[in-house]
């Protein structure tokens, strides 16, 4: 039987065998069984999983769901619950994909650790998604413990990578390193260049995150070469985002010029975002047109593939369920004509009611057919309303993201800056004269230190004379506090009690800003000038 031989395909791994298979059966499937049919749509909504064709209706599976549970093989629920969470992943509703995904680990025998492996992954993922650590490393480290069981290298691959980038997103970039270099150890023992290589590149992301750029390009460039084509997306992302983050624009392009010819929609529509951001900070007019138009075209070619699905699939299994109630009635119908030329005189009244009670029974089916479209069609009109909504809060976080890095990046270069004026302060000979002496200052040596203050902080005495600071004694005050000495030292200086110095500081800060505060206030004002 041809659904046997599907089966033997996807066992062995051949998805791409199965799924032409099952589209070649498709249209002789509706002459056959419901167990039959229902077996194939699972078999179908299996193979597009593997070959990563997008989910994008959830039609079908609950049809297998409902039949499986009423009256179909129990042994099959599992894996039928495991695949209504895949299709749920894939229309983006991780709270319905997570119960499923719990309905096919309560009901799982415990000795199929490859289903629980992949059930463990999909949860884990979630989890992750949700930015629900704590679970989501429970669940991939059951992943992992279930694919050792059953000495699936690729799955152990795949949980070690995961819990690296789970640590990753924690900022635990330490921890996330050391489960990259046990992905990249297994790789090595499989002799697989192709994961070695996106271990590799999944090191370098956690090192350009920890502002490590050397090492992040160094584990980027030599992991170029032998990335495999699946990973290639991810390899010129990761490549790209290295060079994006260091503002060096011209090293990041290339690499989302590349993506750009990928088959992937989602891949291109990452990098004609990042030539639009790159664009937009260089404020290349020429450039973000370039790249604004294609970036929308994009977007709204995932939207449309996305809707169109839904439709295609919606419309699919109404024509099905047309089809079958049509045969069904023209059974019927015939019956009935037998039993009309048979006893044609008796049963007439029978006929007739019989005819009636069908009519009315085919406007009810057909008016409930009307109103469960109306309400899928709100459904699916909500439903694109909510990832664009997503989508934009998405956009939004991410710039934010990038604000807040460029920020701490402005004030760590502000920091640096202000610490080594400090610094030329506290290395000139007046700072060290004035530091070791236990008389009054001289008039020479206050215009030397307002020389160096100025020379140092450009025009902070005109500064101070803006704030209504005029007073001689007030400005020695504060080149002094601008000096760094402590209050105590600069009432010594100044020969006046260091009461007389916290006065004045007080008296200063309310003449400035209007209202009393502490002498401390006074000195971050100074500091800030």
């Amino acid at each position: 039987m041809a659904l046997n031989y599907i089966d033997s395909l996807l066992d062995a791994g051949n998805y791409w065998a199965a799924f032409n298979a099952l589209v070649a059966i498709d249209s002789f499937m509706l002459q056959e069984s419901h167990d039959a049919r229902m077996r194939f749509e699972l078999q179908k909504i299996k193979a597009e999983d593997k070959i990563n064709k997008p989910l994008v209706t959830d039609s079908m599976i609950i049809a297998v769901i409902d039949y499986y549970e009423e009256e179909g093989d129990k042994g099959t629920l599992p894996e039928a619950y495991y695949y209504a969470g895949r299709t749920y992943v894939s229309l983006y509703d991780a709270q319905r994909a997570l119960e499923y995904f719990n309905k096919a680990l309560d009901v799982a025998d415990e000795g199929d650790s490859y289903l629980l492996s992949k059930i463990h992954s999909q949860r884990g993922e979630i989890f992750r998604s949700q930015a629900l650590y704590d679970m989501a490393l429970k669940d991939l480290e059951s992943f992992y413990q279930y694919a050792d069981v059953i000495s699936d290298s690729l799955g152990m691959f795949a949980a070690l990578s995961d819990l690296g980038y789970c640590y990753m997103e924690m900022e635990e970039y330490e921890t996330s390193l050391k489960y990259y270099d046990k992905a990249f150890d297994l790789a090595s023992q499989m002799g697989d260049k192709s994961l070695q290589s996106y271990a590799n590149l999944r090191k370098a992301e956690a090192y350009n995150y920890m502002d490590n750029y050397d090492l992040a390009e160094d584990f980027m460039k030599s992991s170029m070469e032998n990335v495999g084509e699946d990973y290639k997306d991810i390899a010129n992302s990761i490549a790209g985002y290295i060079f994006f983050r260091q503002h060096k624009y011209e090293l990041a392009r290339p690499y989302y010029e590349q993506m750009l010819r990928s088959h992937s929609i989602g891949s291109r529509q990452q990098a004609e975002a990042m030539l639009l951001s790159m664009a937009a900070n260089d404020r290349n007019i020429d450039e973000i047109i370039k790249h604004l138009v294609p970036y929308k075209e994009l977007t709204d070619s995932l939207s449309l593939i996305t809707d169109s699905g839904q439709i295609a699939r919606i419309n699919s299994l109404y024509n099905s369920q047309k089809l079958e109630k049509e045969k069904d009635r023209l059974k019927h119908l015939n019956m009935q004509y037998t039993y009309f030329v048979i006893i044609i005189g008796l049963f007439i009244m029978v006929i007739i009611s019989v005819l009636i009670i069908y009519g009315n029974r085919i406007r009810s089916d057909r008016d409930r057919l009307k109103y469960n479209n109306a309400l899928l069609d709100q459904y699916l009109k909500e439903e694109q309303l909510r990832r664009k909504e997503a989508e934009r809060e998405k956009h939004s976080l991410l710039q934010e993201r990038d604000r807040l890095i460029n920020d701490n990046m402005m004030e760590q270069l502000r920091q640096s800056k202000s610490d080594n004026r400090k610094q030329t302060i506290f290395e000139s000979s007046i700072y060290g004269r004035l530091l070791n002496t236990s008389k009054g200052i001289s008039d020479k040596e206050l215009i030397e230190v307002e020389e160096l203050i100025n020379n140092i902080f450009p025009d902070f005495t005109t500064r101070l004379h803006t704030l209504g600071v005029n007073k001689p004694q007030d400005l020695r005050v504060c080149l002094l506090l601008k000096m760094g000495f402590s209050p105590s030292h600069i009432a010594s200086l100044l020969s006046r009690r260091e009461s007389t110095i916290t006065n004045s500081r007080k008296r200063l800060y309310k003449k400035v800003v209007g209202k009393e505060g502490k002498a401390e206030e006074f000195d971050k004002i100074i500091d800030g000038i």
